[in-house]
């Protein structure tokens, strides 16, 4: 089993402002169904929140500390190591969705990131993907376009951690 981080991204690390996407792009949003779907996702509040109901034909997994109500089909979960003890051994793919401090957290434990990078800048975002060693990951794109509604370009890469 292994822990797989996706994102999407601006040149500057941009995730998000005031709690949603920076960027809406359809093609990331298709990729990001297609490699989820039927797998584990785990989020934050802050994205459960944005989200605003379980993902469907997915697990839903949220990570927090405080008390909260959530529908028969997502699970909270209060102790990160536990998690990671518990799923580190199981057979399937676990999806870390965001937001930025669950990845945070979740970097030293992911063998792969798929990151959606879009060739602009945000200076309105508040929330940054956060900092990692490109250089312990290889890098393989997975695809490149441009978005026809926003003219926005973007290349979908996979980073596969190294083996040491």
């Amino acid at each position: 089993m292994s822990f797989s981080i996706i994102a999407c991204i601006g040149q500057n690390s941009e995730l998000g402002r005031e709690n949603g996407l920076i960027f809406h792009l359809p093609e990331d949003m298709q990729f990001f169904r297609a490699i989820t779907k039927g797998h584990k996702v785990l989020m934050g509040y802050n994205t459960w929140q944005s989200i605003g109901r379980p993902l469907k034909n997915r697990e839903n997994f949220v990570l927090s500390r405080h008390d909260h109500v959530f529908p028969p089909e997502v699970v909270q979960i209060r102790d990160l190591s536990e998690f990671v003890s518990r799923y580190s051994t199981a057979p399937e793919e676990v999806f870390i969705i965001g937001g930025a401090n669950v990845y945070r957290q979740f970097l030293p434990f992911a063998k792969t990131l798929y990151l959606t990078e879009v060739f602009a800048v945000d200076k309105t975002a508040d929330v940054f993907f956060p900092p990692f060693d490109r250089q312990k990951f290889q890098e393989k794109t997975l695809k490149t376009g441009t978005d026809p509604t926003t003219g926005l370009s973007y290349s979908i890469i996979k980073y596969l951690r190294k083996e040491i």
